[in-house]
């Protein structure tokens, strides 16, 4: 029995789902594009951050895979990130596809914090309010992208139906990187 035949019903309502993720990844594209050059200089020329900066910085270690220094704030660790010279590539060029489950929930779990109020970021700094919308397009995106290929919920799956996506979120991933490889590469 073919891969399609034995998992047409999953596949199936997968299908149907398409039609309404259009305007989440518009809503993620425009998030995204709002963080310029200008803001990511102006950002990394900031150099008097209160207390509450930290917060907002905390979610960037982690995508990233910033290791947090022992005697450093979260904002010095971020800046000197900033500072390194293929900062903004890694930036404009970050695959959201590559993001784990895990990583994504971790990151939601800051953003969802009470002290992660945006209003009071609005007061703080503009290019890192336009950074964490920029963050938050990429969650978007890695959402889209996974309820675009693998379907609309995870928890409300059986066992079966995780155990397929996971070897399709594998496989989704590898073909992702495949094609961002390819492109560079012309």
């Amino acid at each position: 029995m073919t891969f399609e035949k034995q998992n047409k019903p999953t596949l199936q309502s997968i299908q149907k789902l398409r039609p309404k993720l259009g305007l989440q990844k518009d809503k993620a594209v425009q998030l995204v594009q709002q963080f310029t050059i200008s803001d990511f200089s102006e950002l990394k020329a900031f150099n008097h951050p209160t207390q509450a900066f930290e917060i907002f910085c905390k979610p960037f270690l982690m995508l990233f895979d910033i290791p947090q220094k022992s005697n450093a704030n979260y904002w010095a660790t971020l800046k000197s990130f900033l500072l390194q010279q293929n900062s903004w590539s890694q930036i404009s060029e970050f695959p959201p596809e590559t993001l784990s489950r895990q990583k994504v929930n971790q990151i939601k779990q800051i953003l969802k914090s009470p002290k992660f109020d945006l209003v009071v970021l609005a007061k703080l700094s503009s290019p890192l309010l336009k950074f964490v919308n920029w963050l938050q397009g990429i969650l978007i995106l890695h959402s889209y992208l996974r309820q675009y290929c693998l379907g609309e919920k995870e928890e409300n799956l059986s066992e079966e139906q995780q155990s397929l996506f996971t070897v399709l979120d594998i496989k989704q991933c590898i073909l992702y990187k495949a094609i961002r490889y390819i492109n560079q590469n012309k």
